[in-house]
């Protein structure tokens, strides 16, 4: 091979990697970081597949979305510090807010607590949740507002409902920490993933069809994950698709976000899930301004059924 044959391969070869690297550099630019913040609902689980951070770059890439998901997700774990409950003698939720989930700079945060801070460890259906249902949701609050001053978007999801093997006022009590996820949600204008709903609506809301979501009555299984997995990537389908702006209500008692619309209207989106036939079918209802809120169109509806269980 002549000289100048080897000097072109070797420019090629020099061509093609820095346009490589070009194109890797531009994919990690465009690439989400998105953290998963919870307890052992969230946390890796060698008894499993798959749980639903490590489900969402598949199904975000079919919609041409790139991510990095970092889980963590620590078993035991609860809203607050080692000192408000040491149960589990370890870093929990605020602890660790700072390590775990604003030092990665993170584009969107999945937020899961709740059933550790409201478990009840003695004293029955009288006894006292390790979490008080205020502090909870004073610990969420601090978060959220911590994250949208970081320009984070913020999944808040409820925790996830128990099976049939947990005792009725069990179930009472952490439908209460779930119903305080919601009215935060609303409070602070951040998307809800109202997982214990979709779990507590499975099988026509039977308990023991229900089982089927769960390993032990607690923690999801695979069914369970990829419940979760669906509803959070389509939430993030939607806000990508429009960035959320937040303009304030155009009614009260309606809605959590504000969006651009592609022709630049502001969007009102308010949303109610319900299961049909099996799949979970989320109702996407919106009003519509173009004038910062001045005036809004009626009501509409879009159904999204991102996908079966």
């Amino acid at each position: 091979m002549s000289a100048f044959s080897i000097r072109y391969l070797l420019t090629l070869l020099l061509a093609y990697t820095i346009f490589s690297n070009f194109t890797l550099a531009q994919d990690d630019q465009n690439s989400l970081t998105i953290v998963a913040f919870g307890n052992s609902t969230t946390a890796p689980r060698r008894t499993i597949d798959s749980v639903y951070s490590d489900r969402l770059p598949d199904l975000l890439a079919g919609s041409g979305i790139t991510c990095r998901v970092i889980n963590s997700g620590v078993g035991g774990s609860h809203t607050g510090r080692l000192t408000d409950n040491n149960k589990h003698k370890w870093a929990h939720g605020l602890d660790r807010f700072q390590t775990a989930v604003l030092d990665h700079d993170p584009d969107i945060v999945i937020i899961q607590f709740g059933i550790n801070d409201s478990y009840i460890d003695g004293g029955g259906q009288q006894g006292e949740s390790r979490i008080p249902l205020d502090k909870y949701k004073e610990n969420l609050r601090y978060m959220v507002q911590k994250l949208h001053e970081s320009e984070s978007i913020v999944l808040l999801m409820t925790p996830n409902a128990f099976g049939s093997n947990k005792e009725y006022w069990r179930h009472v009590r952490l439908a209460e920490y779930a119903q305080a996820c919601r009215d935060l949600a609303n409070e602070e204008l951040v998307e809800l993933i109202d997982i214990y709903k979709a779990f507590e609506s499975y099988g026509n809301g039977s308990l023991e069809l229900r089982d089927e979501l769960l390993l032990d009555g607690v923690h999801p299984n695979d069914a369970g994950h990829k419940i979760s997995s669906e509803l959070i990537a389509n939430r993030i389908r939607i806000n990508e698709a429009q960035p959320p702006i937040y303009l304030g209500e155009p009614s009260s008692n309606e809605g959590t976000t504000l969006v651009n619309d592609y022709e630049g209207n502001s969007v009102f989106v308010f949303r109610k899930g319900d299961w049909d036939h099996g799949g979970f079918t989320d109702t996407v209802f919106y009003k519509m301004t173009s004038d910062e809120g001045r005036s809004w169109t009626e009501s509409k509806s879009l159904v999204i059924t991102p996908g079966k269980p």
